[in-house]
């Protein structure tokens, strides 16, 4: 994962968001609920982004 998709928790800056993580990973996708995107969608988005591109978790070929 690069740092750029690594969003800082207020609270405990050199950690991540899970949702970040786990988008990058392949294992979550961006999602916005009733027209109300939470502050760090952009940054889920891009992380999902990337993972569909590398072909990571979710988007990645399905095993024979």
């Amino acid at each position: 994962m690069s740092s750029s998709t690594c969003w800082p928790i207020a609270s405990a800056p050199k950690r991540c968001h899970y949702f970040v993580l786990a988008a990058d990973a392949g294992a979550a996708r961006s999602y916005v609920f009733q027209r109300n995107p939470v502050r760090e969608h952009s940054v889920i988005a891009a992380a999902e982004a990337d993972s569909r591109a590398a072909q990571r978790g979710l988007w990645g070929a399905c095993p024979a």
